[in-house]
């Protein structure tokens, strides 16, 4: 795969089009790896496809999914079961604390 060279004004360009702020030591990796999708959405565009036709409605394997489809299927009935135990589910999980599972921060506020 022959690798496109992308310009650093190119980087800078399109970084402020999509409104990222880029540091200055970021434009040259980013230049790299941009290069490398357009090259590789160039080899995309060398394929040769063929249309194809659309594959039937299956509508034997979609109860319920499907508008008006068979009253019959391979889903079951969507049945109400009893609940897992909190206390065995809490048992389980990494972290708990006060009936609830702890997770780590994925958001600074």
């Amino acid at each position: 795969m022959r690798e496109r060279t992308i310009s650093a004004d190119e980087v800078r360009r399109t970084a402020r089009l999509a409104r990222l702020a880029l540091e200055e030591t970021e434009i040259e990796r980013m230049a790299l790896e941009l290069g490398r999708v357009i090259a590789y959405v160039d080899r995309l565009r060398e394929l040769e496809l063929q249309p194809t036709e659309a594959l039937p409605e299956v509508k034997d394997d979609l109860t319920g999914i499907v508008p008006d489809g068979p009253a019959e299927g391979r889903l079951r009935d969507d049945e109400p079961e009893e609940c897992l135990e909190r206390e065995r589910v809490l048992a389980a999980a990494p972290a708990s604390s006060a009936g609830q599972f702890v997770v780590p921060r994925v958001i600074d506020a």
